[in-house]
């Protein structure tokens, strides 16, 4: 849009449609990673609580972003769309953020339970296993 629109910013109230598209299929990318996470916690802690809460999130995270995606396709003022539907942003990143901080804790958590019961040699597999689980939270590359 910079380069294709370049002195007319008019072209700038209304999104293209690439990036009504790329909402959604980013979301759902985010949903799938996130499904397959609240799957792991299952496998590792078989306890149902923390996955069907995180699914719960995700999928609640993924409707308001179909719904905000819907209204932007059909939107005329870019201002006015970010006021209108600053609630529904919110609630997605908070949901997605919320849903990702309940899976590494519970991963954290649950690899920390098996590495008290562990034998030596598991115990550094651990270990490196939580610091990986930490780090990808925390977006460190430099952990490990």
């Amino acid at each position: 849009m910079t380069v294709s629109t370049y002195g007319d910013p008019s072209q700038l109230t209304v999104l293209p449609l690439a990036a009504d598209l790329a909402v959604p299929l980013s979301g759902l990318t985010v949903f799938i990673v996130q499904s397959f996470y609240a799957f792991r916690l299952w496998r590792l802690t078989r306890n149902a609580f923390l996955p069907i809460l995180c699914q719960m999130l995700s999928l609640i995270a993924q409707i308001s972003t179909f719904v905000v995606t819907a209204k932007a396709i059909s939107m005329t003022d870019l201002v006015d769309f970010g006021n209108n539907q600053m609630l529904l942003v919110e609630l997605s990143f908070v949901a997605r953020a919320a849903c990702d901080l309940i899976t590494t804790a519970g991963i954290a958590w649950s690899l920390k339970k098996e590495r008290d019961s562990g034998i030596g040699g598991t115990v550094t597999m651990i270990d490196l296993l939580i610091k990986w689980t930490i780090g990808e939270i925390l977006g460190s590359d430099s952990i490990g």
